[in-house]
């Protein structure tokens, strides 16, 4: 058999290009840190509530508060929680409650430069109320601020509210939790206050004794208000009293704007 006509066989070497040159694995590793690196939002320890309470004190030419909110992050972030409710900041207004008829503390309230003081005749009835419409619901303090004074035999006091539906729901504290003659921020937790109340439509309140006024009552109140958070004590050191003794003027100024709808 004759022999096939012989093939020549082209062997093509082809010089791979840089671009298509793979990329060590060292590189690889450096270019995703690199994204990462970048992508990561970088740590903040401002708050940013904080930031916006300062533009707004601004706006109003207030001097803002520039002290430094990682010295006491516990006091601040009570300080800045959205949602105090005023009940009553007793300085006369229409919506601060009034003397209520038909009590003995009729003719026995003086009413001060935002304060009033009970005394006279008064009995430890609840003499002193008003209409509101609030919702309460995410609320967990009554923050109340007042003083006993001198003469004061009603050993408890009592705040009731009432609710859309007329069902009523009473708080009482120690008067004696109330220091003589010093004006006093005592706060009550609101420990199952909704059982058989509706706090998301309170419509009244009222304070007193909540007796039926044989006992004489001498009391000076300030301000009630309802809190989501509770309120830190003011740490021991200097430093962090001079800080604390700021933070609770701002947050005085905060809930005194904080009007019921």
């Amino acid at each position: 058999m004759a022999a096939g006509p012989a093939h020549a066989q082209v062997v093509l070497w082809l010089e791979p290009s840089a671009a298509a040159q793979p990329v060590p694995e060292p590189a690889l590793e450096e270019r995703e840190q690199d994204r990462t690196a970048k992508a990561k939002p970088k740590p903040t320890t401002r708050d940013p509530r904080l930031d916006r309470r300062v533009r707004a004190a601004t706006a109003a030419g207030e001097e803002p508060l520039t002290v430094d909110p990682r010295s006491s992050s516990e006091f601040f972030s009570a300080m800045l929680d959205p949602s105090p409710i005023l009940i009553s900041s007793f300085s006369g207004g229409s919506g601060d409650g009034a003397v209520r008829a038909s009590t003995t503390w009729v003719n026995q309230v003086t009413q001060n430069a935002g304060t009033i003081s009970v005394g006279g005749t008064a009995r430890d009835d609840n003499g002193w109320g008003g209409r509101l419409s609030v919702d309460a619901s995410g609320m967990s303090y009554l923050n109340i601020t007042a003083q006993r004074d001198a003469g004061n035999a009603a050993q408890t006091l009592f705040i009731q509210f009432e609710d859309l539906s007329l069902r009523t729901k009473v708080i009482s504290v120690s008067t004696s939790q109330f220091a003589l003659g010093a004006s006093t921020l005592v706060q009550v937790p609101l420990t199952g206050w909704t059982i058989d109340f509706g706090p998301s439509q309170i419509v009244s309140w009222s304070i007193g004794g909540g007796s039926v006024g044989t006992t004489d009552f001498r009391m000076t109140f300030d301000q009630i208000a309802f809190s989501a958070t509770a309120i830190p004590e003011p740490a021991t050191s200097a430093a962090a009293g001079a800080l604390a003794a700021l933070a609770a003027g701002f947050w005085r100024r905060t809930v005194r704007r904080s009007r019921r709808s």
